[in-house]
């Protein structure tokens, strides 16, 4: 039964098209490389590029709220700061779960 509930909440309406998806990437990529003090002291150039590429590619057919969530996690794990990572606590409930 959780599983159809899960289902119903990441319906459609959740869907982020890859246009949108892409958008949201570099938005993220813009503010990491132009306002994070500490985007490279433990991961290169390229290791902060080849994440937000594989990314990119992920999202080639857009992605749930749910998918775009995870993806910020990774790429906010990557920069390995404890002050930068994606917050559950603003997300509906079908990202929570």
């Amino acid at each position: 039964m959780a599983g159809s509930t899960l289902a119903a909440a990441d319906a459609p309406a959740t869907q982020i098209s890859a246009d949108d998806a892409r958008r949201d990437l570099r938005t993220l990529q813009r503010a990491f490389t132009e306002l994070h003090p500490g985007l490279y002291r433990y991961a290169s150039v390229a290791d902060i590029d080849t994440a937000f590429a594989e990314a990119e590619a992920e999202v080639r057919q857009g992605a749930t709220r749910g998918q775009m969530f995870l993806i910020a996690s990774r790429l906010a794990a990557t920069v390995r700061c404890g002050h930068s990572w994606a917050s559950p606590y603003n997300q509906p409930p079908a990202v929570v779960k």
